[in-house]
This record gives structure tokens, sequence and C-alpha cells, in this order.
């Protein structure tokens, strides 16, 4: 749409025929976002197999957390059905077309129709960005192509009789009367100009709040995962234990579930594993056999 409709502007009226620098650098741009697209889809996701799952058990062990007598755990020590391999905390299995386990899974995206976890994170996050700056982009074209076209073609001073006012106006005195004007005039460039720039802040709005998950040592699908175990320790209480007056039990059921994440390494490290996956998972086995 861009092509057809914002980049015109940027050409027309021109006395060189030298392509603009947002012509290649536009191109350039849409160009990163396909690569960073197709990385995201075809890159092994973090697939767990016979040879690579020591490393992926010593990365993030199963842990267990004990609350009132009975075990709570959002990754217990277990073998995948499916696969019959041991399951590395943080990992779930995939039914799409991986149909495996997946380390440190995020969640399913649509979009490349496969998960988002540990080997392709980088890729996604990467991906979410570029789109993002390319859709702001693109408001920054479609703004000043229309300046310039008005510019060229001398619209800021057109002229018309008010009829309210009964006097020649001037369009740029009037800021609803030239809102009027761009819109009626420009309709495919202000649309394209609007839709960027609605797909711009919710791709920022998701990429920063994906940033902030993984800082604080969280999946998408740990989240989901943390909230069920909350309503199972809140059923357990009510069936367990006395219940005071005002429906309170045990307080400590939500911080037990906090200090479960033992995988929480601060947000250095929680983003150098997203961006370095593969030193993390090599090295996990030797740096555990030195804690022992």
């Amino acid at each position: 749409m861009f092509y057809s409709t914002v980049f015109p502007l940027h050409t027309a009226n021109t006395t060189t025929t030298t392509t603009p620098f947002s012509l290649y650098f536009g191109t350039a741009l849409v160009l990163l976002v396909l690569v960073f697209f197709s990385l995201t889809c075809f890159v092994d996701p973090g697939i767990i197999t016979k040879d690579n799952v020591h490393n992926h058990l010593a990365l993030y062990p199963p842990t267990t957390t004990q609350v009132g007598g009975q075990g709570f755990s959002l990754f217990p020590p277990r073998d995948c059905p499916t696969c019959n391999l041991p399951k590395p905390a943080r990992s779930k299995h995939c039914r799409g077309r991986i149909n495996a386990c997946v380390a440190r899974y995020d969640h399913y995206c649509v979009w490349i129709n496969g998960p988002v976890a540990l080997g392709n994170m980088r890729w996604f996050m990467a991906f979410l960005f570029s789109t993002c700056f390319l859709a702001l982009y693109g408001v920054i074209l479609g703004v000043t192509g229309i300046k310039r076209d008005m510019n060229s073609n001398g619209s800021w001073d057109y002229a018309y009789m008010s009829s309210k006012e009964n006097r020649l106006v001037i369009l740029h005195e009037s800021w609803r009367d030239l809102g009027y004007f761009v819109v009626t005039r420009y309709q495919p460039q202000v649309a394209a100009s609007l839709f960027a720039g609605a797909a711009g802040l919710i791709l920022l709005f998701f990429s920063v709040f994906q940033i902030h998950r993984l800082a604080t040592g969280y999946t998408t699908n740990e989240v989901f995962r943390m909230r069920e175990m909350k309503r199972e320790m809140r059923q357990h209480y009510h069936t367990t234990t006395n219940i005071n007056s005002n429906g309170g039990g045990d307080p400590s059921y939500s911080s037990c579930i906090e200090s479960s994440v033992t995988w929480d390494r601060g947000w250095k490290q929680s983003l150098s594993e997203v961006i370095w996956p593969g030193y993390y998972l090599h090295r996990a086995p030797g740096e555990n056999a030195k804690r022992s």
C-alpha cells in the first residue's frame, strides 16, 4: 500500500530522477522484517531430543514446592508420555507441526504456525521490534509525504469563501478545514498512515510487555500455569484448613509460588539466555557440576 500511495508523494513534482532515500531505507526495513520472520519460523525453537535432554535438564531442572504438607509444582519431575523423555522445567509438548517437547516454551504463535520458545525467542523479539519500527516509519513517511505534496502544490494557501463568517478564509488558518482537506484529498495516504500508527503502537506495547516478562524470568505459559496453581492452592486450603470469618486461609501460597521460580536469575542473565541460548545450554551441565 505504501509503495502505491505514499512513496509517489515523495517523488512527485521533483526536477530530478534520483530515487529518494526513503524508498531504499523503507525497502531495506521490509526485507529485514522478512528475514527476522523467516528466522522465527524456520530456526529450531528448542526441540528436546535424546541427545540434548541432559543439557536442558541442567539448565532448567524440575522443581517442587511443598505447601501445607501437599506438593504443588509448576514443573514436577516427570516424563513426557508422548516423547518418552524427561521434561525439563519450563518445557511443554507442542502438538502442532513440531509434535515434540520444546524448551522454555513461551506461547504458540499463529502467525508462524509454531511455538515461540528457547531457540527462536530472540528472532521473535527482533521481528516484533523491526515490525514496530517499520510501522512507525510508515507514519513518518505518510505525514512528510502529504506535507511535501501540499508544499509543492501550494495547498496551504488555498482560499475559499466562508458562508458562516462571510469572508475569504485561507486554508491554513482553520485547523478544521485543513483536516477535512487532507482527509478528503489524501484518503489512501491517511488510511495507510493511521493503520500503520495503530499497528505500531500495539506492537510497541506488546514488545515492551514481552521484554518485561523475559527480564523478570517468566514466560507466557508460566504465567497461566501459575494462575492455575494459585486456584488449586485456594481450593486446597478451603478444604483442609480452618478458614476465618473473613474467608482468608494461609496467606503464604502466593509467595510460595513466587519462590518456586528458581530460574529467575536476574534481568541480565534472563535476557542473556534469550540472546545466547546455545551458550547457556552447553555450559549448564558444567555449572551444575561445579556447584555440586
